[in-house]
């Protein structure tokens, strides 16, 4: 629930609260006059007879209607209170559902991420097998080269289509976030620099990192 919300509904509750504590004072104080006021009509009427006469009901009317307008207030008041306190717990509730909704909407996302994550993993070591059998193959020109090379070229395309890229390239800067050094050579490339891409390494598009590439660095 956004803040100012939050303390608007606190000062309304506070203020109906006023409104009922007021309206309970106020209805104290008319049963008091009234009392008072039956008590003095009464003790006038036996002091003295002369005042029998004098009509007593308009101002027992008047009280009493006071007295009903007050408690129609004082029950308007506690409704308006309670209207409150469930409004402000619906509030609540739907702040805790939205977070509910959040938190299993980022679940979700985190499990499609992870299983996607995993999967371009599987299909990077299908890479790496191939990528090996090439390496093995002296004649270039064979059926079984160029069949495998193929392969390699469709399981490439597959990783792209899976939201990755390939990283790790002879002359690339090292850079410890996307390569992992296996080991140093001294070379005539600039120091921090690839000079032997054992494994290649793919990291997702949006940033994520499927595998780091390991390699061999000049010192």
């Amino acid at each position: 629930m956004p803040r100012r919300l939050a303390e608007d509904l606190l000062e309304e509750r506070d203020r109906l609260a006023r409104r009922l504590q007021t309206s309970s004072e106020e209805l104290d104080r008319l049963r008091c006059q009234l009392r008072g006021r039956r008590a003095t009509e009464a003790d006038s009427k036996h002091r003295s007879p002369v005042l029998k006469s004098r009509p007593t009901e308009p101002l027992g009317s008047e009280v009493n209607h006071e007295l009903e307008q007050c408690n129609s207030r004082l029950e308007q008041s506690s409704e308006e209170v309670q209207h409150g306190q469930w409004r402000d717990r619906a509030h609540r509730l739907a702040a805790d559902l939205a977070n509910v909704r959040a938190h299993v909407d980022q679940s979700i996302d985190r499990g499609v991420l992870q299983e996607r994550i995993e999967r371009l993993a599987s299909l990077a070591e299908i890479y790496d097998s191939v990528a090996r059998s090439l390496t093995v193959e002296g004649e270039t020109n064979s059926p079984w080269y160029e069949g495998n090379s193929a392969l390699l070229a469709q399981i490439s395309a597959e990783i792209r289509r899976g939201g990755a890229t390939a990283v790790g390239d002879m002359s690339d800067p090292f850079d410890p976030k996307l390569h992992e050094a296996i080991g140093v050579v001294e070379s005539d490339y600039p120091p921090d620099t690839i000079v032997e891409v054992v494994q290649k390494g793919f990291v997702l598009d949006e940033g994520g990192l499927v595998r780091p590439a390991r390699v061999i660095v000049s010192i």
